[in-house]
């Protein structure tokens, strides 16, 4: 799949390793025919992770005529069409899946609160070392959660800028 990315789409291969790699900035790249974008997205919560939420790259790969998202696991990129409006452009549907990408990333904030608050209520009945730790790794939770926030809304400032070289219309940039 990567060699016919690089080979048959013009996709260039550092920046598809990068939209594969956790711990990859976002970014905004002018290519010579397409626009590439990584941005960071919640990755999928396992029972295995204790507590642990992570985040991943995704790729977004905007040619005139088609959007390209590349992601290292099999994961429903835009799985609620009432997030976003709808449209038909490649533009449009990138925007759609950054739009997506925040909203997931709201839910995932909303759930680490229910849990901490829920071990700060273990904590305040039995101080034990197992809910502190707990705590900390929802902290370390938030850390990757701030820190790829903060990367996705410099990547979206930069394609806001790019904003003629995108196809994005006056309505899309507001």
């Amino acid at each position: 799949e990567r060699r016919r990315l690089v080979e048959e789409i013009g996709l260039d291969g550092h920046t598809l390793a990068s939209a594969l790699d956790p711990d990859e900035l976002a970014r905004v790249e002018h290519e010579a025919d397409h626009l590439a974008v990584i941005l960071k997205r919640p990755r999928s919560w396992m029972e295995g992770d204790g507590r642990v939420f992570r985040v991943a790259s995704v790729g977004l790969f905007l040619f005139p005529d088609k959007l390209v998202v590349v992601t290292d696991e099999d994961v429903p990129i835009l799985d609620d069409a009432k997030v976003a409006p709808r449209g038909g452009t490649p533009s449009s549907a990138l925007l759609r899946i950054a739009h997506r990408t925040v909203y997931r990333f709201l839910e995932h904030l909303r759930v680490i609160g229910t849990v901490a608050e829920e071990i700060e209520g273990r904590i305040a009945t039995s101080i034990e070392n197992r809910q502190l730790l707990e705590l900390f790794r929802l902290g370390k939770s938030l850390v990757y959660y701030v820190n790829a926030l903060e990367g996705n809304a410099a990547a979206l400032e930069r394609l806001q800028a790019s904003a003629v070289k995108a196809g994005l219309t006056a309505e899309q940039v507001d």
